[in-house]
């Protein structure tokens, strides 16, 4: 059976990206108030398109993955966690650095969508056999 580490790494480096991306988020908020480039309007804050994406990459951080986090703590609670969730754990996480970086990097949506839409396959399918493994006792 995988060690408890070896479960919870996947996760780890999923909270080490989150908590990235929002010191650099801060950061980033702190120049560009400094620099005066912060805007009031309508009664927002319109910010520099570079502190926007990643004000973007670090809250897409906080939608998804919420699943993730729930479902690892939850196999781990009822021992369903073998390599095959492992390594889809992998999958999952490897797949939103790459929506992150997409976020910040690049301005077409098509590669961003892929890296979404396959992390999310991945998770459900994690789910879909956490929960077969639960009701077939597998």
């Amino acid at each position: 059976s995988m060690s408890l580490f070896a479960v919870l790494l996947p996760l780890l480096v999923q909270v080490a990206l989150t908590f990235i991306l929002l010191f650099w988020l801060q950061g980033a908020r702190r120049n560009a108030v400094m620099r005066g480039e912060m805007k009031f309007s309508g009664g927002g804050i319109t910010w520099p398109a570079r502190v926007s994406r990643l004000d973007q990459a670090y809250t897409s951080q906080t939608e998804l993955p919420v699943l993730f986090y729930v479902l690892v703590v939850l196999a781990v609670m009822a021992r369903r966690a073998d390599y095959l969730f492992v390594a889809l754990a992998w999958a999952f996480v490897a797949f939103r650095f790459v929506h992150a970086y997409c976020i910040l990097f690049e301005d077409g949506p098509v590669r961003r969508f892929f890296a979404f839409i396959i992390g999310a396959v991945v998770l459900a399918a994690m789910w879909v056999l956490f929960v077969i493994g639960l009701v077939s006792g597998f």
